[in-house]
């Protein structure tokens, strides 16, 4: 008993020495402390199996948020707008979707969507939805064709019931002409100059990656010097409180009131 609670699991003792209850209790003793040893060794498997995995998943989170813009301001060379965007992985990694670009000199492309899912393999899919869409967004192309030719290759490379709602945008820096095609995803808001707020308007569209042979429409508006826009995910107005009670859309519009 000494020898075990010094942790020297490993010493053995002859029970054919002993007689009755002392037996009995040098039997338990050995068996304990070879069931001791077993979870030990299965422990060390396990927590260096761990490690292992979150090593990994860090290697990928870090991945992930390469993928999203880290810097900001985003275009300081730019000064007749203003734009940010941030990435919260609910897990280590993911599946939101947020990134911006300039197509040409005039036109900047914000996109932002939600893949089903959580953990590695909606962030791979984020990741592929990410490129898809940067590759398709040439100036001749409308967002709505854009996503169009988007979902066809998402369609032949989800599996297993996965899809991702988005909003591709395009703005014009020069007229403030706003295009934009929503994938099934909640539209975004407008904060105008004077601090009213509305809604754009929500595309009947599915989501990407359900059928292939979707044609997404565009949805064209046009914003005034000092309008702010604001894409988002239902991972703001889904969050909930420890009661499970939810951000909601509601809210979420009081707090941009």
């Amino acid at each position: 008993a000494r020898a075990a609670a010094d942790g020297k699991l490993d010493v053995q003792v002859d029970a054919e020495a002993a007689r009755g209850e002392v037996r009995d209790l040098t039997l338990a003793f050995s068996q304990m402390t070879q069931d001791l040893q077993k979870n030990i060794r299965e422990l060390r498997r396990a927590t260096a199996m761990r490690e292992r995995v979150e090593g990994e998943l860090d290697a990928a989170r870090t991945i992930q948020m390469g993928l999203v813009p880290q810097k900001f301001p985003a275009f300081p060379d730019r000064p007749e707008i203003d734009l940010h965007g941030f990435v919260l992985p609910a897990r280590e990694v993911g599946g939101d979707l947020c990134n911006y670009f300039f197509v040409d000199d005039r036109r900047l492309a914000v996109m932002v969507g939600d893949v089903a899912g959580k953990g590695v393999p909606a962030a791979l899919f984020m990741a592929v939805t990410n490129t898809l869409l940067k590759a398709y967004s040439q100036p001749g192309l409308t967002p709505g064709e854009v996503v169009t030719l988007a979902n066809a290759e998402l369609y032949e490379e989800a599996a297993g019931g996965v899809f991702v709602t988005l909003v591709y945008a395009r703005f014009d820096t020069m007229t403030g002409d706003l295009e934009y095609c929503s994938a099934g995803h909640p539209p975004p808001f407008v904060i105008t100059a004077d601090g009213s707020l509305r809604s754009l308007e929500r595309a009947q569209s599915p989501a990407c990656a359900i059928l292939k042979d979707v044609r997404f429409s565009t949805i064209r508006t046009r914003l005034a010097p000092g309008d702010t826009v604001l894409f988002f995910t239902d991972g703001v107005t889904e969050a909930h409180n420890p009661e499970r009670k939810l951000f909601s859309e509601d809210r979420l519009e009081a707090e941009l009131r």
